[in-house]
C-alpha cells in the first residue's frame, strides 16, 4: 500500500491557481479555505438543523412567526452547538494549515514560516 504525502495532495491545486495568476494572493487562499471548510460546515449544521423537531417549527409558525422569525428566534438558538462545532471546525483547520498557506504563499512577507516545515527546500 502506497501513502501520499501531504504535498502531493496540493500539486493539482497549485497548477490550476497559478494558470489563474492567483498564487502570492490572500483572498485566494480564503477561497482556498472556504472550498474545503463548507462542505464538511454544511454536513455538520444539517445533522444540527435535524435534530430540532418539526413540531417547534410548526407550533412558532401557528403563533405567528415568519420564515425569517423561524430562523432567527427559533433555529439558530438551537443550533447554536452545531454552529459553535462549525466555527472550531474551521478556525483550527486553518489555523493549523502551514503547508497549504507554504506552498500558495512562498514570500516571505506574505505569512511566518513555521521553522519545523519548510515547502521550498
Amino acid at each position: 500500500m502506497r501513502c501520499a504525502e501531504a504535498g502531493d495532495c496540493y500539486r493539482p491545486e497549485l497548477r490550476f491557481y497559478r494558470t489563474l495568476g492567483w498564487t502570492n494572493n490572500l483572498p485566494a487562499l480564503g477561497i482556498l479555505y472556504a472550498a474545503f471548510t463548507v462542505p464538511l460546515g454544511c454536513w455538520i449544521l444539517k445533522s444540527s438543523f435535524d435534530t430540532i423537531p418539526n413540531e417547534v417549527i410548526d407550533a412558532s409558525r401557528v403563533d405567528g412567526c415568519g420564515l425569517l422569525g423561524v430562523l432567527w428566534r427559533i433555529l439558530l438558538p438551537l443550533s447554536r452547538p452545531g454552529l459553535v462545532a462549525v466555527a472550531v471546525v474551521a478556525f483550527f483547520g486553518s489555523w493549523n494549515d502551514y503547508l497549504c498557506r507554504g506552498v500558495h504563499h512562498g514570500q516571505e512577507p506574505l505569512h511566518r514560516r513555521c521553522r519545523h516545515l519548510d515547502v521550498h527546500q
